[in-house]
């Protein structure tokens, strides 16, 4: 059995103001900690940063209300950016989305969504509670856009509203929370637990009986 071991650790100030820039526009703030762990055996590092979510939505219209885009779709690709030199943790994954169907916003085909974190050759990089999109997977995500500076290729993302406030699961034509552990948390408000999508959107969420 591979023995993990937790070794928390107060990151310094640059790499502390390096993630406060890049993840403050989707909601979060910086904990200031991050977790350490090492796997001997296959020659991975796992990085799981402690987060905290400056807003907490207690209801899909306000959700909505911050949102761009609400979009029904699929992730289909992957595309790892970074870490630079010095900074691990400033790792990022570009998704690009097809877009099966819109509830909010004039949204195209096929947009990218940009996360913190993600898998490089002996790098993994998580934001702590929320999940990383998983391709071929179907999702209802609340999207807003980015700005100029985190474009790949000159193409402007989306990232997730709220991290895993803003990503949901979807089941046919039913949501829910896109994380087991999402579903039970004490500091996510809104849940949801194969809800259809139409009383989730008109803001009747919660779990089924």
């Amino acid at each position: 059995m591979t023995r993990r071991t937790h070794a928390p650790r107060r990151k310094t100030l640059r790499l502390a103001l390096l993630l406060l820039v890049a993840l403050s526009a989707t909601g979060l703030v910086l904990n200031a900690s991050a977790t350490r762990q090492a796997d001997a055996a296959l020659g991975v590092q796992e990085r799981v940063v402690e987060v905290e979510w400056m807003g907490h939505y207690r209801d899909v219209r306000a959700l909505a209300a911050d949102a761009d885009l609400v979009v029904v779709g699929t992730p289909v690709a992957i595309a790892h950016v970074g870490p630079p030199a010095g900074d691990p943790d400033a790792l990022f994954t570009f998704y690009r989305f097809d877009v099966e169907r819109a509830l909010q916003g004039d949204a195209p085909d096929a947009l990218l969504v940009r996360m913190t974190g993600g898998d490089v050759p002996g790098l993994r990089v998580r934001i702590a509670d929320e999940p990383m999109l998983e391709t071929g997977a179907r999702y209802l995500l609340f999207l807003r856009r980015a700005g100029p500076d985190v474009a790949l290729d000159g193409e402007l993302p989306y990232f997730i509203l709220g991290g895993p406030q803003g990503q949901f699961s979807m089941r046919g034509d039913v949501v829910s929370s896109a994380d087991a552990r999402l579903a039970t948390a004490d500091w996510v408000p809104l849940k949801a637990r194969d809800v259809p999508l139409a009383a989730f959107w008109t803001g009747r969420a919660g779990e089924s009986s």
